[in-house]
This record gives structure tokens, C-alpha cells and sequence, in this order.
């Protein structure tokens, strides 16, 4: 115990951009094996992910008898755990648990129904795009969400100019959006295009497809910017030094990762 404190006060003492590219690093090294390893930490990474957002996000809660509700974090893995055998029809058991949950969370659960929809769709829309479009498809919403994020922040700062929504996220700005979907845009298009070497045709298809991507990552940040913002919190946690929680890290991919599944989708459709 004590050396885990002194370890925790070493980090708070920690210069904070090293702090933040250490941990950046962390992650980075982490997507990379996840990618590499997909088949056998996939499925088990995605469900230890999406219990940590789930506490996470029931900590969010406006009321604080919901923050103490389990019943997300009951319901979210049995979902998870039933893709194997019904694919994506595992979905169909939220109109089984969204009940379970709320008679769990007693007082009320809204917030908690809304958080077990939105992580219980992130979490198998994640898996199946490895499963149905392979590690092509899975990494092309990773590089576009990643590229999106970090070029809206460093564009943002070194750009500046007129504010995004300052109501919902103050240091957001127009500039960011646009380089985020710049970046998002001409590093999807790559990736769509090396990895489909077939459709070198389908340029149009292929930017079109990243920069709705990339639009949607800007959407999930903003939503989660104002749950934080509603509830009075910087971080949804403090379990990635410098980056604060998972949720602080995952929100782009709540609406990124459905909008790539219908994409993709349609990319093989046509």
C-alpha cells in the first residue's frame, strides 16, 4: 500500500506533457498489439475496456443514488459475452436488460439505461468490425478517430480563432474541427485505399466515408464534454496519467464506430 501511494504521488509530481506523452505511448503500444493479437484480445480487451467506462460513467450520474447503481456494470459483459454465439443479435438482449438494469439502479436509472445502450453498442460494433471487415476495418476507425483528435487539438491551439459550442466545450474551436476532419479525411482515404488496393476507384467513396468518420468523432466528444460539464467534472476518472479516465479516451468512438460499420458495410456493398 504504501508503495502504491508513493508511486501515485511520483505521478501527480510528474512534469505533465511527459506525463501525457508517456501514457500516449502506453496507448499507442496497446492498439498496436491489440491489432496484432486482434483474434485472441479482442473480445476479452473490448469487455475489461467497457467495465472501466461503465464505472466510469455511472460515477457521471447527475443524482447521487445513481452513481452508486450496479446495474450497468451487471449488464454491459453479459451482453458482450453473447456475441460470440449471436453476433450482433446480441443487441436484442438490451430489451431484456434495460429493465433488469433499471430495477438495479431503483432510483431511477436513466442515465445508466443510456450509458449501458451506448457502451453495449460501442463494444460489439467495435468486435464486429474485426470480425466482418478484418484488421483493415478495425484499424481504419481507429487511424481515423486518432488522426481526427490530434489534429483538432494541435490545430485548435496553434490556429485558434472563433470558439466551437462554448456552452458545451469552451476550448473547442473551428479551426480544430477542421483540421481534425482534414486529418481525418486524407489518412482514412490512405488507409481505406491501401488496404482495398481493388478499389483504387472509389476515391470519392473513401473520403466521403472518413470525413463522416471523423465528423462523428467530433460528435461523441462533445456529448461526453457535456455529461462532464452537466455533473461539474474535468476527467471521467484518473486511470490514464495526464488523459484522465477511459471514457476521456473512448468518447470519440461512441458514434465513429457505428457510422464505420454502415460505411464499411456499404463499401462492400457496392
Amino acid at each position: 500500500m504504501r508503495r502504491w501511494r508513493a508511486f501515485r504521488t511520483t505521478i501527480a509530481e510528474a512534469d505533465p506533457r511527459l506525463l501525457r506523452a508517456t501514457t500516449a505511448l502506453a496507448l499507442l503500444v496497446f492498439v498496436f498489439a491489440l491489432l496484432l493479437f486482434a483474434r485472441v484480445l479482442l473480445l476479452p480487451a473490448t469487455l475489461v475496456v467497457l467495465l472501466l467506462s461503465a464505472h466510469e460513467w455511472a460515477h457521471l450520474a447527475p443524482r447521487e443514488e445513481e452513481r452508486r447503481s450496479k446495474g450497468l456494470l451487471v449488464s454491459l459483459p453479459l451482453v458482450l459475452l453473447a456475441y460470440p454465439v449471436l453476433g450482433v443479435a446480441c443487441l436484442l438482449l438490451l430489451l431484456l436488460f434495460l429493465p433488469v438494469s433499471l430495477l438495479l439502479s431503483r432510483n431511477g436509472g436513466l442515465h445508466n439505461l443510456v450509458g449501458l445502450f451506448c457502451l453495449a453498442m460501442l463494444g460489439v460494433g467495435f468486435v464486429d468490425l474485426h470480425n466482418r471487415f478484418g484488421v483493415a476495418g478495425l484499424g481504419w476507425v481507429i487511424v481515423v478517430v486518432v488522426a481526427f483528435d490530434m489534429a483538432a487539438m494541435l490545430g485548435g491551439k496553434a490556429l485558434r480563432g472563433p470558439k466551437l459550442w462554448v456552452s458545451v466545450s469552451p476550448d473547442k474551436r473551428w479551426a480544430g474541427l477542421l483540421c481534425g476532419l482534414a486529418a481525418a479525411g486524407l489518412f482514412g482515404t490512405l488507409w481505406l485505399l491501401a488496404s482495398s488496393p481493388a478499389n483504387h476507384d472509389r476515391v470519392l467513396f473513401a473520403v466521403v466515408a472518413s470525413l463522416l468518420a471523423g465528423a462523428s468523432a467530433q460528435l461523441g466528444d462533445l456529448t461526453l464534454s457535456q455529461l462532464k460539464r452537466l455533473v461539474g467534472v474535468k476527467d471521467t476518472g484518473s486511470l490514464l496519467p495526464g488523459h484522465g479516465g477511459i471514457l476521456d479516451r473512448i468518447d470519440s468512438m461512441f458514434c465513429a464506430v457505428p457510422v464505420a460499420w454502415i460505411a464499411l458495410a456499404l463499401w462492400d456493398f457496392f
